[in-house]
């Protein structure tokens, strides 16, 4: 998915056309950018070349398969995993090698994705209501090494109703958005262009009206126009998928240096309308398309003997016992097994100079581990039968059957002999007969070492593998057998064919899905952030937002100060209720009730973030490494990934270890460490133990989920330590709570011991002047004062930073003062407000841990008197 503009969000339900977003591709991942927006309120049109039959798209026809890491059903099946181990299998598989230019941005995505994988999606999608088989399904089983390719556990999770429950999940709320006015559908319109206007920025998409189709889903449609359209949004998202069934454009991307020639011969895994022609069409308005020859085809394909789209292939999901031997009758080395290595396999096999192989096994095989990948192929997960489940368990899938009487790349025969001479009418392209000895010889080598227990063949070892883990065991791995055993019988051969599916390359896109030019580029007017989006830091911890809330509001404007309130986290305290509440943890007595004298709202950093920056064009995961001033009296700024970027003016806001403050000369810029630990954790909470009312976000979903921490004075340095890992941090605070009253106690006490944790050694950094070299480089936030958050004020300072550094700029900018004299009045009032601020914040974190400490003159509780600045 690609975003050719940025989304700006808009409270307004009955917006023109024009405020749409306009979402090219009615397939998966169109629907779930439609479902996303509409859920915040957004009107979106959807357009597509197809009709509305083909709603969903390709991942109508697969077998919904979803990776994730550390799952349920992983659990109950008895695979262990972290997202560590998933990160290196992962790296290890993609082998990135153009890390300098077009896989930037592509270790970004996979590092995120991965994170999401770990913690985000399964809740995400069992939310929507999307539930999945018991077993976990364990694709590429990888290349013998443990540094190489591949998984080393199962993590691929089939949807109960496989692709079209997916698609169902996301589209039916779609559907209801429609109905609602904030969705319109366009079908049969086929986009040639996208329009950019005069700042560089999409704008719009044209192209023809396609001649109405009442075709099936996924049967080939007719091209012919009837007319042409033209439609202007605020942003364009591009979800057309790739070129699987183009097969010109995989010939012209075709990478024979790294994949041998392209094959002559091959079925298509995709419908028809899986063309490629979007990123064609981005690339020539500016966008940039990187990793072009990077592809996926799968090598297990048979030809459709009921087909749907041309040339329709289907892909065999195999088990792990098949001997796999090439066109010529040679056995295929390691690791071209089934199911372990498809682009190793791949290579090998066209390596032979021929585009087809062969799997030589029985009907006992074949029952049991040949798995038809789509979701027309397996009725029993589709339909959501347990009755057909039972029934494949037992016997085998009906459809594999059918593939075995009707498929023109079966051979089945009751001895070898003659299956040999079945295999040998099947051969195309000159190909050389296969000897009956020598596929004799393999068959006998190989059912030799299955009297033993162990085994010197390395495909053996595989499968006693695979016999470990119940899931294969159960419905994926026969028992070891002789595969010439008459018992075992008849003997089946398939043919299988190269397969076309996936592009792994594309536009190449930021962290927002925003399209990048050729130069790296997003648009005019970059901000850099250091974090990426999917970071954990942007996901945890909150802010109380009170005396600042008026400087906020006149600083972003009335349209965008009118939906503030919707950020909130807590609706009481939107209200006007709560405040700071300070409990004895011993006795769950309150002693003290600090409610602002002020308005006061509870955000969350993510969503204050994505709010205060909609519309804006930031380049995420870009680490300052320095600076530098320039002659012509301009800063450059230098990134730790090489790019640099000039600029008139440096604002830090790099927070407390800030980069743009260390390279400032001032009296010191090393924070001051304070005797105080703090370990949290985000926990999910149960409708009973949670107030509903407090925990309800906006659109009215309800959360259960809240920060739990706890800190403490640091008395001996090497007891105190704040250990290493997620789960020594949890533990940590288990043993800090004991002696806690309920609930506080089982707030603590339930939080799972492999949740993520988060551990700080408080510090901070009293706002003290700097040398702002005439005007080019400032500081704001934490970068400038860093403090504790014990009093709730440290967000607000950095708020009033802001604003009071905007009204600057407007003056600077308009000629009213020079850069020296703006940021001077900015800075001298910032710097001596803060120092004040810090210093307090630092006091009420030492009172916190000490009762006796704690009274109405502490500031700790002492009002938080807003600073005169704040009203201005």
């Amino acid at each position: 998915m690609a975003t050719m503009a940025n989304i700006k969000i808009s409270s307004t339900a009955t917006a023109s056309a024009e405020d749409a977003v306009i979402i090219v591709g009615g397939g998966l991942a169109g629907l779930t950018t439609a479902y996303e927006l509409t859920c915040a309120n957004q009107k979106v049109i959807i357009v597509d070349q197809e009709n509305e039959a083909n709603l969903g798209g390709q991942a109508f026809w697969s077998l919904g398969g979803i990776f994730m890491i550390d799952t349920p059903q992983q659990r109950f099946m008895g695979v262990s995993d972290t997202i560590e181990l998933a990160r290196k299998d992962w790296l290890n598989s993609a082998q990135f090698d153009r890390l300098d230019d077009q896989d930037f941005w592509a270790v970004k995505w996979a590092n995120s994705f991965i994170d999401f994988a770990h913690h985000g999606m399964h809740d995400y999608l069992g939310k929507l209501g999307l539930g999945f088989v018991p077993t976990v399904g364990w694709a590429e089983r990888g290349d013998g090494s443990a540094s190489g390719h591949g998984n080393s556990v199962p993590r691929f999770h089939v949807a109960w109703g496989t692709g079209p429950e997916v698609v169902r999940v996301f589209l039916e709320p779609v559907l209801k958005a429609a109905e609602n006015g904030l969705v319109q559908f366009k079908f049969r319109h086929q986009v040639d262009k996208i329009l950019v206007d005069e700042s560089g920025r999409a704008c719009g998409i044209e192209g023809k009206v396609l001649q109405p189709s009442n075709k099936a889903r996924g049967v080939e449609s007719s091209r012919e126009s009837t007319g042409s359209f033209s439609f202007h949004g605020r942003a364009v998202v591009i979800t057309t998928g790739g070129i699987g069934a183009n097969r010109e454009l995989i010939k012209q991307m075709w990478p024979s240096e790294r994949l041998g020639q392209s094959p002559d011969h091959v079925v298509i895994g995709v419908p028809a309308h899986v063309d490629g022609r979007m990123i064609k069409i981005a690339e020539d308005s500016g966008a940039r398309v990187v990793n072009k020859d990077r592809m996926w085809h799968y090598t297990e394909g048979l030809k459709n003997w009921n087909p749907i789209w041309p040339n329709h292939g289907i892909r065999v999901i195999p088990g792990p016992s098949s001997i796999w031997l090439d066109a010529k009758g040679e056995r295929l080395p390691s690791p071209c097994f089934p199911g372990c290595d498809t682009l190793s396999t791949l290579r090998r096999i066209l390596s032979t100079g021929y585009d087809y192989s062969w799997f030589v096994l029985n009907r006992n095989i074949l029952e049991k581990e040949f798995m038809l990948s789509g979701s027309e192929q397996n009725p029993d997960l589709t339909g959501k039968s347990i009755f057909l489940l039972i029934k494949r368990l037992m016997g085998g899938q009906e459809p594999v059957r059918k593939f075995k009487e009707h498929g023109e790349d079966f051979v089945v025969r009751d001895n070898l002999q003659e299956l040999v001479e079945g295999m040998n009418k099947l051969r195309r392209d000159g190909a050389p007969e296969l000897q009956y000895d020598k596929v004799k010889s393999i068959l006998e080598d190989r059912d030799n070492q299955v009297a033993n227990t162990f085994s010197k063949d390395t495909q053996i070892m595989l499968i006693n593998n695979a016999l470990k883990f119940r899931g294969d065991r159960w419905s994926r791995c026969v028992k070891l057998h002789r595969i010439l055993d008459p018992a075992y019988g008849p003997l089946v051969a398939v043919r299988m064919n190269i397969l076309t599916r996936k592009t792994l390359g594309g536009i190449q896109t930021n962290l927002k899905s925003q399209v990048l030019r050729n130069n790296g580029s997003v648009f005019p007017g970059l901000i850099f952030e250091r974090y990426d989006p999917s970071s954990k830091r942007r996901h945890g911890w909150g802010f109380s937002l009170h005396w600042s809330l008026p400087s906020l509001e006149r600083t972003i404007g009335p349209k965008l100060a009118a939906n503030l309130a919707q950020i909130s986290v807590d609706k009481t305290i939107r209200q006007g209720g709560s405040g700071f509440l300070f409990l004895n943890a011993a006795t769950c007595e309150k002693r003290y009730h600090v409610i602002p004298k002020t308005r006061y709202l509870r955000v969350s950093r993510q969503r204050l973030n994505e709010f205060l920056t909609e519309g804006i064009d930031i380049q995420y995961g870009k680490r300052l490494e320095s600076f530098l001033t320039l002659g012509n009296g301009n800063i450059e700024a230098v990134f730790d990934d090489g790019t640099s970027v000039e600029g008139a003016l440096l604002i830090g806001a790099d927070g407390n270890n800030s980069v743009v403050r260390s390279g400032l000369q001032m009296e010191t810029t090393q924070l001051t460490p304070l005797p105080v630990h703090m370990l949290g954790v985000i926990r999910h909470f149960t409708p009973e133990q949670a107030a509903p009312e407090c925990l309800t976000d906006p659109d009215g979903r309800t959360s259960y989920e809240a920060l739990v921490g706890i800190s403490y004075i640091v008395k001996d340095p090497e007891k105190d330590i704040i250990p290493t890992d997620d789960r020594g941090k949890v533990a940590e605070m288990k043993k800090r709570a004991q002696g806690f009253a309920e609930p506080l106690l089982s707030m603590v006490m339930d939080i799972p011991d492999d949740s993520h944790a988060t551990g700080l050694h408080l510090a901070d950094f009293p706002c003290i002047p700097w040398n702002n070299l005439d005007g080019r480089v400032t500081l704001a936030g934490d970068s400038a004062h860093a403090m504790t958050m014990f009093r709730g004020e440290g967000a607000n300072h950095g708020l009033l930073d802001a604003a009071l550094l905007v009204d600057q700029l407007k003056r600077m900018y308009a000629g009213e003062v020079s850069p020296v004299e703006g940021l001077g009045i900015y800075e001298a009032e910032m710097q001596e407000r803060n120092l004040t601020a810090v210093l307090k914040s630092r006091q009420a974190a030492i009172d916190a841990h000490d009762w006796s400490a704690i009274n109405d003159q502490s500031p700790l509780v002492a009002g938080r008197v807003p600073p005169a600045s704040a009203f201005t």
